[in-house]
């Protein structure tokens, strides 16, 4: 492994366990075991590192959810297979998951334009515009159903931690997320 990927491995777990401000330089630096002068070669600041652990994660989703969506046939098949490939790797990369929720409540986020943040998923909202285009789909603000659509995937990853989730549990609440959208 590379002294940068070590360096971002390592520092994600000791994010995700002290949090941001109690991740001092010198705790990362000591938990990659790498010098100050490798740390600062690859990363400027603190801040550059956090954004660097996000920008890869969020590609990493990106790339693991859309892994066989290639076209759109039925927007439920495609919101199910969406939500399903996300809630595994959830299930499957904790640590990652967890830094992305520490991610997404700290002032971090706003070192990034709003915009970044928003386009990397923009698929997801372009899908829930065909399902409200077609009538499948309650019309609503988009972004909000997006935000309703990643937290049935968030809660049932963190439900998981505590108690394992069967498949069959993990299609029923995929269901259950799925009549909440459906334009009856």
């Amino acid at each position: 492994m590379d002294k940068k990927q070590q360096i971002i491995d390592e520092s994600l777990n000791v994010f995700v366990e002290y949090g941001f401000h109690g991740s001092p330089i010198t705790k990362l630096v000591k938990s990659a075991q790498v010098s100050n002068g490798t740390f600062f070669y690859y990363f400027k600041t603190k801040e550059d590192l956090i954004t660097a652990i996000y920008v890869s994660t969020k590609e990493e989703i990106h790339r693991h959810i859309v892994l066989d969506i290639n076209e759109v046939t039925s927007v439920k098949k495609s919101m199910r297979d969406l939500w399903m490939n996300w809630t595994k790797w959830g299930i499957a990369n904790k640590q990652k998951f967890m830094f992305l929720e520490i991610f997404s409540t700290s002032p971090y986020i706003n070192s990034l334009e709003k915009k970044e943040v928003a386009d990397t998923f923009i698929f997801i909202k372009e899908l829930l515009l065909k399902g409200i285009h077609d009538e499948i789909i309650i019309p609503m603000d988009v972004t909000l159903l997006s935000h309703l659509f990643y937290s049935s995937i968030r809660t049932t990853v963190m439900y998981h931690q505590v108690k394992p989730l069967s498949h069959e549990e993990m299609e029923t609440i995929f269901t259950i997320m799925w009549k909440s959208f459906v334009d009856l």
